[in-house]
């Protein structure tokens, strides 16, 4: 009789440990999404996102925790995070001057070519305006159409 309070405790703290690592699971999910996409997230984009970043989530039966993997959109709270967070990121940019994203990946050329998925319109780059229509090609300097293909409105053309 002494062991069923015991037994309820540590399924309890068994349950809570499962909750804390889905909760931090996600928010380094959603840390990973402001890093790729930058601070602009838009509905097709986060879809597409979230097809890519398969989120944990935690179902409890009687006897055993089964975690199963499903896609969703962000709820209310998880897009509070991605602009707290992002937020957070701008503000210390700012503080130091500072641009972190632009180099994630060590450069390989200074040009990449690119395809529009979609419309942009026109974009200044250093060299000047560039038009942006959907299914076009370009040749363009990695620095100016970063932030682009990570928000998924352009793709690099692998050689």
């Amino acid at each position: 009789m002494h062991l069923y309070p015991a037994r309820i405790r540590t399924t309890w703290k068994r349950n809570k440990r499962c909750l804390i690592a889905y909760i931090y699971h996600g928010m380094a999910k959603i840390q990973a999404l402001r890093w790729e996409t930058g601070t602009i997230i838009q509905g097709s984009l986060l879809q597409s996102a979230f097809l890519r970043w398969l989120k944990w989530e935690v179902e409890c039966n009687k006897r055993t925790t089964e975690v199963l993997l499903r896609c969703y959109s962000l709820c209310q709270r998880e897009a509070q995070f991605f602009n707290q967070y992002g937020q957070l990121v701008t503000n210390y940019m700012t503080d130091f001057e500072l641009d972190l994203p632009v180099d994630l990946k060590p450069p390989k050329d200074l040009y990449v070519e690119v395809r529009v998925l979609r419309d942009c319109g026109e974009v200044m780059t250093e060299s000047g305006l560039v038009n942006l229509d959907a299914h076009s090609h370009h040749f363009l300097r990695r620095v100016d159409v970063e932030q682009l293909i990570r928000q998924g409105l352009l793709e690099q053309i692998k050689r």
